[in-house]
């Protein structure tokens, strides 16, 4: 048996007693602080064996350098915190921000004017169509007026609607150049009112996609006025989304924020108020109240998946 086992073989606190058993008071050594009914625990003095001792020792120092280490963690959070926080507030970057502000405020003017251009032609389209239909009717009423006599075994083109072609069994007096003008003015009316067609379906979709571009403008620049000129300026995240919405926006087209329109985010971006950390979630989430079970953590933004019709 060597040294360590005869250590732990003692026991792992032993007590200084009071004693005054031989008349006279003293103190001697038990393994129990009152071993008698008359004694008071509170007067034995306590002694750890010094292994025991040196362990809790150790314990207490480790406990010690953990808190130390968080200390230090929560202190270096705090520090890039207020670092961010001044970045945000710094007077070159509420300039820069005014400065997209304003060139925001220049785009959707320079829409606005392109949007007023496209009903003007799209008007005169319109008038252009309307135009052909009256040349219609007039060579419509000419034919009929050529065309009108007796009755007769020959069947005379009045023209009037009553010209059945696919009843008649009887030769037809019509001349080849009234003939050929209604050939030519069915193909003309025919060409006219696809092309209008066509027309009103472009120019609808050209409208609804500057529509979308002007609102999503809109609303990028109202974001960043209220940023700006409203109560979130010193706020974490605002700063970012604010930046966020207007490079987003200056880079969609009118048919991609017709797409954006009508398409259903993918993922959303979110951000913490006070430590400012960054992260990803999936729509689902949020449908499941992903805001309300986690009241600090702020959306910034939704994602969608980029299309290759949108890069080129």
């Amino acid at each position: 048996m060597d040294i360590n086992d005869i250590k732990h073989l003692a026991t792992e606190r032993i007590y200084l007693i009071p004693d005054s058993s031989e008349g006279q008071l003293g103190y001697v050594w038990c393994d129990d602080p009152a071993p008698g009914f008359d004694m008071d625990p509170s007067e034995a003095v306590e002694y750890v064996r010094k292994d025991v001792h040196d362990d809790i020792i150790k314990r207490q120092a480790s406990s010690a350098k953990i808190g130390m280490n968080a200390a230090k963690a929560v202190a270096g959070s705090y520090l890039e915190q207020a670092k961010r926080m001044y970045a945000e507030c710094s007077p070159e970057a509420l300039e820069s921000e005014r400065e997209a502000n304003a060139q925001l405020t220049e785009r959707i003017a320079q829409l606005e004017q392109e949007r007023d251009t496209l009903a003007y032609r799209n008007t005169g389209l319109i008038q252009q169509c309307r135009a052909a239909e009256r040349q219609r009717d007039e060579q419509l009423s000419k034919l009929r007026a050529l065309n009108h006599g007796s009755t007769s075994e020959a069947w005379h083109w009045m023209g009037n609607g009553e010209d059945h072609l696919e009843s008649l069994v009887c030769p037809i007096l019509i001349s080849a150049e009234n003939l050929k003008a209604i050939f030519s003015d069915r193909d003309d009316y025919r060409a006219a009112e696809e092309l209008q067609i066509n027309l009103r379906e472009k120019m609808q979709d050209e409208r609804d996609a500057l529509a979308a571009h002007v609102e999503r403008l809109r609303a990028a620049l109202n974001y960043c006025s209220e940023y700006l000129y409203g109560s979130h300026l010193n706020t974490i995240g605002h700063g970012s989304k604010a930046h966020m919405e207007m490079v987003s926006a200056l880079e969609e087209t009118p048919a991609t924020s017709l797409a954006l329109l009508n398409q259903e985010p993918e993922a959303w971006m979110y951000q913490h108020e006070e430590t400012g950390r960054i992260g990803f979630i999936e729509q689902d989430e949020v449908d499941r109240g992903f805001e309300r079970n986690n009241p600090r953590l702020q959306l910034i933004c939704p994602l969608y998946r980029r299309k290759a019709e949108r890069g080129a």
